[in-house]
Formats: C-alpha cells, structure tokens, sequence
C-alpha cells in the first residue's frame, strides 16, 4: 500500500513537472502584426473552396460566380450603410489598387497627407500630387511644404478640441500620456482660376464667380494610420473641405473591419468620406481581393481596361477570394460593439504588460529633441533597464506603437536595436512589425515616425503590436514573458 501511494506521489510530481516545463517553455503561435495581415477565418477558407469551381464571371454561364460579385458589392456597401444607388463598388486586388486607382483615375488635382500608406505617397510623387506636411490631426494640417494651402483648418472655435478629446471607443478609451503635435507653415492659400488651379504665391484666394474653391480637388486622408494606430478627424477635416466643394477620399483599411453601425461617431466618420479604400485581408479574408466605393457620379480614367467593373476596372475577378471576402464581411462586422470593447480590454493588458517590464515614458518627453538630447533624457532614468514610449494615442482601436530605449541603469554597450529584437520574437513563434529599422539612419526610416518628429533613438526601437478579435490574454501573457526574458 505504502509503495502504490509512493508511485502515485511521484507521478503526480512528474506531471507537475512536465506541465511547468511545457507552460513556461512551450513555443506558441502569436500574430501581434494583425495590422499588415489577419489569419482567414476557417468559414472564409470553407466559403473560397466551396467556390473553386464558380468559373469565370464573364462568363454568360457563370451564374454562380456572377453571384458571388454580385453579393460582395452589396454586402460591401451594405456594411457601411451607402446606398447601392448613390455608390458603386469596385472589386479590386487590394487598397494597394484602390488608392493607385483613385489617385490615378481622377480628373483633377489630388492632395495626399503625408501620414498615408507608402502605396499613396509614391502614387502621388509619380503622378505629381501635392502631399501635405504634418499630422492630419494637428489644427493646421493643410498646410503644404511650399506653403500654399488648400484650406485653413483650425477650429476656430476651440483649437485641436476634436483630435485631443477623439476617441474611437466613445465613452471609454486609454490615455498614454501622449499629444498630437504637427507641422505648420507660412499660411497663403490657393489661387483658383475659372477652370484650373494656378498655384501661385498670391496671398488671396482668387475664385472668380465659382461657389466652391476647391471643386475638382480630391483630398486623401486615410482614417486609421497602419502604423500608429491613431484615428484621424476625418469628421473635421471634412467639414472644413466639403464646404469648399472637395471630394474626400480615405483609406479605411484599418478601421473598416472595426466599424460599428451603432455607434454615432464612427457613422459621423462614415458619412463624412465619399470615396473608400478597402482590404479584405485585414478583416480575417482572403489577400488579394479589396474594393474602392466611390460615388455613381464620379467616372475615373481606367487603370486596367476591360469590361468588367463597369469598365474601371478591367480584369477577371478572383471569385474565390471575392467568395472569402464575402464570409468575412459578416464573421468581422456582426457584434461589432461588443468585439470593439473586448478588444479594448485586450488593447489596454497588452499596454500593462509592457508596463509591468519597462518605464513607460510618454513620446512628448522626445517628440522633436535631437537625438544627443533624446539619448541624455534616456540615460537619466534608472528603474528598469529599458523604457517603453508608446507613440500610440487614446483614440487606437487595437494597435500599440512603442519605441523601446535603453536606459541609464542597463551597463552594456549597445542601444537597444528593434531588428534584433524581431528576429528574437520570431524565434519565440511571434509576429510583430517594425515601423523603421535601428540599422537606417534618416533617409531609410518610416515617413510616419519623421511627420511625429521622432529622434533616431526612437525609430531605431519601434515596435508595433496590433491586435486581432481572436487574440487571447494567454497570447499576451506569453508575449509578456518573452519580453521579461529579453529584455533581462
């Protein structure tokens, strides 16, 4: 008897053992980069091979892939409560094309923020579209390098109110203790002939008999920054452009597979846009199938000729990832409110658990230092041998961007080198992004970290942790000891 009760003892010890060993050591999965790409739902894989077979829409047979399309452009639209007979949606490869055909396909002149993704930037250098310095959530955005403007947008009424008290969760949100500060410039605004823009350096606007200054101008801000996370006022942004008879064009690829139609401020921001860039990619679909919604009246040049897509767009539609997208648009938008607090709640244990291994030290502490004053501030702190600066606002919906920097109390001889930190993650089985890399000096680094006038210190520590619905707590605990473990 004495011997069995032994046996157990022991086993039961064993098992303790290999249980600790395997909770502490076991290698997860962990996709902290949702931001450039979610895991397809398994009903988005099951609707794509169901769908394998659909054929060719053009086809005068293919009924079942006709559906398919036909379906995706008003579940599309329908998500985002437009009306099929005021929008039109246009089935493309992703926002990558969106944005290309938008920019390129317009008939007038273009205005591009300088916080885009780089597919718009690089659009609008080649196609000589005017970017716009600065943050869009600064008062003064609008103000371009050269220095004319396309239109004042401070609130008169109460300054950067709107950016500094936004927040994509309404009545609860999480405040890191940052400020959103952006560039300004000489203020001289537009010259507007009778049919072309003259941008000359005349100090009043010149309008002619027109009503709106800034018809045929297409202004593009996207509504979620990838990298930051941040939501921008697109609601005040548009007010102050739609008077003067501007089209506003948004990449929502960020905030689409978040949209709740029951909350009032993100229908304000729905109604606000006329033109949308989606990706379906990043709501748990299938790559390579986006949309662009733009107005029944507005025609753009085709970019890709063909008859399909009412002629704007030409090309055989991919049916099965048209089919993944469809699945995807009702798995990600159903119960948005409830995701949205959940994720939240996810969003604001992953911030304590970088919390609970760094000093977290709010960026206005090194927004705009040079980078010998950002390295003396970083060697004057002393409790944990790295510091967090998260670059994130109150208004993120499921994205931190944190910068860690080596501190006065860490002895050894290297700055903290955010590459290196990825490939350790990797290792450790968990994607992350990195917005710029510790090896690049100014030329190389993000254009975003340079429009929040972030020192070399900082882009070479950024790290950017984004979430997804699925994510669980016991993913960021794990991400939480690995930091603990990198991090000494």
């Amino acid at each position: 008897m004495e011997k069995g009760l032994k046996i157990l003892i022991a086993t039961i010890v064993i098992l303790i053992i290999i249980f600790l060993y395997y909770f502490f050591n076991h290698r997860m999965m962990v996709n902290l980069d949702n931001n450039a790409t979610t895991d397809p739902h398994p009903a988005v894989v099951r609707a794509m091979t169901a769908a394998a077979n659909y054929g060719n829409a053009s086809s005068f047979y293919a009924d079942e892939a006709k559906q398919v399309l036909e379906n995706l452009r008003a579940a599309t639209l329908r998500s985002l409560q437009l009306c099929p007979r005021k929008y039109k949606c246009i089935i493309t490869s992703g926002a990558s094309e969106s944005n290309n055909l938008i920019l390129r396909g317009f008939i007038g002149k273009c205005y591009v923020s300088a916080m885009e993704h780089k597919t718009s930037l690089d659009c609008a250098e080649q196609i000589g579209a005017e970017i716009i310095p600065g943050n869009p959530q600064c008062d003064d955005w609008g103000i371009a390098a050269n220095g004319v403007s396309i239109v004042n947008l401070s609130d008169e009424t109460g300054g950067n109110q709107f950016a500094a008290n936004e927040n994509a969760w309404g009545e609860f949100g999480i405040n890191m203790g940052n400020k959103t500060i952006g560039a300004s410039g000489n203020r001289e605004n537009i010259n507007v002939g009778s049919e072309n823009i003259n941008m000359g350096n005349q100090e009043n606007i010149n309008i002619g008999n027109q009503e709106n200054m800034l018809a045929n101008i297409l202004v593009s801000v996207m509504t979620v920054n990838n990298e930051t996370g941040s939501l921008n006022p697109i609601a005040r942004i548009s007010r102050k452009l739609k008077t003067r008879g501007a089209i506003i064009h948004s990449d929502i690829v960020q905030f689409y597979g978040k949209f709740d139609a029951d909350n009032p401020r993100h229908r304000e921001i729905i109604n606000s846009i006329d033109c949308f860039s989606i990706s379906f990619h990043k709501i748990h679909g299938p790559v390579g199938v986006g949309a662009l919604i733009v107005p029944r009246s507005l025609y753009l040049r085709p970019q890709i000729c063909g008859t399909q897509n009412g002629g704007e767009r030409g090309g055989t539609e991919n049916i099965m990832a048209c089919a993944g997208a469809l699945a995807a648009i009702s798995i990600t938008l159903s119960g948005r409110r409830r995701k949205n607090f959940a994720m939240h709640n996810k969003l604001a244990y992953l911030i304590r658990t970088v919390a609970a291994t760094c000093d977290m030290v709010p960026f206005d502490t090194f927004r705009g230092k040079s980078d010998r004053h950002a390295y003396e501030i970083t060697q004057r702190l002393f409790r944990t041998n790295y510091a967090a600066v998260p670059l994130s606002d109150n208004s993120s919906f499921n994205t931190l961007l944190v910068a860690f920097v080596k501190t006065g109390k860490n002895t050894n001889d290297f700055r903290f080198c955010n590459i290196k930190f990825r490939e350790m993650m990797t290792e450790c089985g968990i994607k992350i992004s990195i917005g710029s890399a510790c090896a690049t000096g100014q030329k190389g680094a993000s254009h975003v970290l340079h429009e929040l006038q972030a020192p070399f210190i900082i882009r070479a520590g950024v790290v950017r942790l984004s979430l997804s619905d699925y994510t669980t707590y016991a993913e960021i605990d794990y991400f939480g000891r690995m930091l603990r473990k990198i991090m000494g």
